[in-house]
């Protein structure tokens, strides 16, 4: 990994580290954690459509680009759909399922996370645009995952534990990505940008907007 994506990455791992601690420490208002998400959205359609869709769109396989953004935005729709299917079952146990099934999706976001970094590493002109979105996006996300790993009363080592292992998936992502863009030509750069944008796209409408306007019943 160069530099830049090295540094990227490091930053959104202390974080989205700290956000999950300080997550854990005390008990927040369901207010604030809204506030968190809002801003966290409005930084997403802001990369989106101010940055990512533009430079998508300007690759000459245009097509092949919009199917790319539809794709993402279908994979990350159908692995959540899969995920995030909890039972009738008690409080607790119900805290713990939607828990790791949260755990586990948003993982998998962070892990596709890594892509857009690995785009913005080559693609210097919108890497900070990249990375400003996903520490805004990362960190109300730690902060999200270790409050339900602690509703779902898992302990406190085993949160933190889980907690790094979350803050750590964008860098891993990027690990996993880096060298594929490294060796892409410019047509596979375009295909690759416009599944990123798609699974941009998905977090911020999909997740990030209608969490936005959820309230306690």
């Amino acid at each position: 990994m160069n530099e830049s994506l090295v540094f990227y990455c490091s930053v959104i791992f202390v974080c989205a580290f700290a956000g999950g601690v300080i997550a854990i420490l005390r008990r927040w208002s369901d207010t604030l954690l809204h506030l968190f998400i809002s801003f966290g959205a409005g930084v997403f359609l802001g990369a989106v459509f101010f940055e990512l869709l533009p430079d998508a769109m300007s690759h000459e396989n245009k097509v092949e680009v919009s199917v790319a953004i539809l794709v993402g935005y279908m994979l990350i729709f159908s692995v959540e759909r899969v995920l995030l299917v909890t039972g009738k079952e008690g409080y607790d146990h119900s805290h713990k399922v939607i828990s790791i099934a949260a755990f586990t999706g948003l993982s998998l976001h962070s892990l596709i996370d890594g892509l857009g970094l690995s785009v913005g590493s080559f693609h210097p002109e919108i890497g900070r645009v990249i990375f400003l979105s996903i520490l805004a996006h990362h960190v109300p996300a730690a902060f999200s995952v270790a409050s339900l790993l602690t509703l779902g009363r898992f302990s406190r080592g085993k949160v933190l534990a889980l907690l790094i292992i979350f803050a750590a998936t964008p860098a891993l992502g990027a690990s996993l990505f880096a060298p594929i863009f490294s060796m892409a030509s410019d047509r596979a750069f375009g295909l690759l940008t416009g599944l990123m944008t798609g699974t941009f796209l998905y977090v911020a409408t999909g997740d990030l907007l209608p969490e936005v306007f959820h309230s306690k019943a």
